[in-house]
């Protein structure tokens, strides 16, 4: 089981890449693309998921099994859970904007920005 320490340092090392290499948010532009998951198709940004805040309106950030086989009964969504979660807010804002902020070994937090005026 890893330890919050290596949480952190993971999460610290995907904001470093992703603001080297210019990495944005997925968008998602209509619930038809919510494919078969994992792997997510969206990148892993880590903390510069704050930066994406500071131009962005965040709607919410999910707590969501990535290893396909969490069960309802969990505190992490499943994957249906997700995509029925993703369907409402598409259905309530439009377009979406979604990264990936902290990974663990098999739960990960998703972001999710309103995509509007980008």
């Amino acid at each position: 089981m890893w330890g919050l320490d290596m949480i952190r340092h993971i999460n610290e090392e995907a904001a470093t890449k992703a603001r080297g290499e210019g990495a944005v948010p997925y968008r998602m532009d209509s619930p038809d693309e919510l494919g078969e998951w994992p792997p997510f198709p969206f990148p892993h940004i880590g903390y510069a998921c704050e930066e994406v805040d500071e131009t962005h309106e965040r709607l919410d950030t999910l707590f969501v099994d990535s290893s396909g086989f969490g069960g309802e009964e969990e505190p992490a969504l499943t994957l249906r859970a997700f995509k029925a979660r993703l369907v409402a807010l598409h259905r309530e804002h439009g377009s979406l904007f979604l990264a990936i902020e902290e990974v663990g070994q098999f739960q990960v937090y998703v972001a999710i920005w309103k995509a509007d005026g980008a």
